[in-house]
């Protein structure tokens, strides 16, 4: 982090490590930038849909999942997630 702090993926992997730590605010915003930094990747906007579903916003959710998936159509783990959501 400290090489490349805004790093989209850096920032992507740092939301997992929050989100398990239950620091969902911080996590959020390291989303938030890693979107913000890192728009063309699909695991930044994976991520930005973890926290969301892990906060109970399940429409914010399935919107990041769809602009993952657009980006990685064949990524099993985003068609997992939208299976989940009951979306397609």
């Amino acid at each position: 982090m400290r090489l490349e702090p805004l790093d989209p993926i850096t920032l992507a992997s740092r939301v997992y490590v929050l989100m398990q730590l239950g620091d969902i605010e911080a996590a959020r915003d390291d989303a938030a930038l890693a979107v913000q930094f890192g728009a063309h990747l699909w695991q930044t906007h994976f991520y930005r849909g973890l926290t969301y579903e892990m906060d109970g916003d399940l429409t914010a959710a399935e919107a990041s999942y769809r602009a993952a998936v657009e980006l990685a159509p064949s990524e099993p783990r985003i068609q997992d997630k939208l299976a989940e959501l009951g979306v397609h």
